[in-house]
């Protein structure tokens, strides 16, 4: 069957010494000489096992538009209680994490008032005297 790729025993694509990598579906998917995976769609697994984790703040461009970082850093001015954070990534389903920079007192930072697609906000109980630096990161689920 010309739609198959059958063996007995360990497949091997670009076994050469000289091969400098993998180009599947027109660039969709790309694995370079090092084994580093490049993919333009979804990554589905039941599970991922690593030891560092990266998640880029770059904006990424499609064709329809420009989806915005899903991981930040921003701060709540001296006093004021709270922030918006403007995103499309934000969503009903979204979990949100939020984690201060500096001590905020006996106070936690808030994730609340999620527009779907379009911002979040964080807050606190009471405004401090100083600015309150934070990390943020939102983690779809389904």
């Amino acid at each position: 069957n010309g739609s198959e790729i059958n063996v007995l025993g360990t497949l091997y694509l670009q076994k050469s010494l000289l091969a400098s990598g993998v180009n599947i579906f027109n660039g969709k998917v790309t694995i370079d000489a090092a084994g580093n995976i490049t993919t333009q769609g979804k990554l589905a697994a039941s599970e991922i096992k690593t030891n560092k984790l990266t998640i880029s703040n770059t904006p990424i461009a499609s064709g329809s538009a420009t989806l915005a970082a899903s991981i930040g850093t921003a701060k709540i001015p001296a006093g004021q209680t709270s922030v918006v954070i403007t995103t499309n990534q934000a969503t009903l389903t979204s979990k949100i994490f939020v984690t201060p920079r500096s001590k905020i007192g006996n106070q936690a930072l808030v994730a609340e008032a999620v527009k779907d697609k379009g911002s979040f906000t964080v807050s606190l109980d009471h405004a401090l005297s100083e600015d309150i630096s934070f990390d943020w990161w939102i983690v779809e689920t389904n």
